[in-house]
């Protein structure tokens, strides 16, 4: 085991650096292709070449497995609501303001994004609450249907 760290683990980590959010994440992601390593004798016995492609296959698995959870957990959490946005990448932040109408994205990003209150919104916006609150819904519905369409 310990050879097959020396021999795979920065390749392993350059890899899975490449692949992942940020370096924590890629050490996690090598850290546990070599537990499941440890768990399968066969992997030992390999040669090195083939101990890289078993542990990359495992770590990108485990990665697969993650990004399913966080879809899941996003799925079940209200749309537009901060925790929404909270696993979801820069890009698909931004995809998912771009699917919505300007005065529907200004609400979403004051709510979601900068924590605020429909009504320090509306304070902000010089709009009734019962304004942003509508604008917070029609954002929601909207969201949901990209969601559900796989837009974001």
């Amino acid at each position: 085991m310990e050879r097959m760290y020396v021999d795979c683990s920065a390749e392993l980590r350059r890899w899975a650096r490449a692949l992942a959010r940020d370096a924590s994440e890629a050490d996690d992601l090598v850290q546990e292709a070599f537990v499941s390593a440890l768990r399968n004798p066969d992997v030992a016995a390999m040669e090195p070449r083939a101990q890289l492609r078993w542990l990359k296959r495992a770590a990108k698995h485990r990665l697969i497995d993650i990004r399913r959870a966080e879809k899941l957990r996003r799925e079940r959490m209200p749309v537009g609501s901060e925790s929404y946005f909270d696993d979801l990448t820069y890009v698909e932040v931004a995809q998912a303001l771009a699917g919505l109408e300007p005065a529907q994205r200004e609400v979403v990003a004051m709510s979601a994004l900068g924590g605020m209150t429909s009504v320090e919104i509306a304070q902000a916006l010089g709009i009734p609450a019962p304004t942003v609150r509508t604008r917070l819904r029609a954002a929601r519905l909207r969201l949901r249907e990209l969601k559900r369409r796989g837009d974001v």
